[in-house]
């Protein structure tokens, strides 16, 4: 899957996005509000310290508590060339939206599932 989302321009996006998810076990949300700088108001990371703040400062506790954690150094290496490559505010955009963070990868999902030869999927 996460292939066919790679291979197509329109759906590199989706392929970040899901990576992110894959290897932090996030959840959509945090992942997209997800940016390069500091901020006490959503989630950040910081590569220097290697740390995925799932939660800004200011934000409200919830049942879910997203603790910050290490990031594997397989995805800061990607997380690194994404920035140095894309830049933009949040580590995720799509090209027709710069700066502002994905809110729906249902379509790409479709889409690689399709081209990927899978029959059903249920994005989360």
């Amino acid at each position: 899957m996460l292939w066919a989302l790679w291979r197509q321009k329109r759906s590199k996006h989706a392929a970040r996005l899901a990576l992110c998810q894959f290897y932090t076990g996030s959840r959509p949300r945090t992942v997209a509000r997800t940016t390069w700088d500091r901020r006490d108001d959503g989630p950040w990371v910081d590569l220097e310290q290697g740390i995925w703040w799932r939660a800004g400062e200011n934000e409200l506790e919830t049942v879910k508590a997203r603790r910050p954690h290490a990031i594997p150094d397989r995805l800061a290496a990607h997380l690194r060339r994404w920035k140095r490559v894309h830049g933009g505010k949040y580590i995720a955009e799509t090209a027709r939206d710069p700066g502002q963070p994905i809110w729906d990868i249902g379509k790409a999902l479709e889409g690689a599932a399709k081209r990927a030869g899978v029959k059903r999927i249920t994005p989360a």
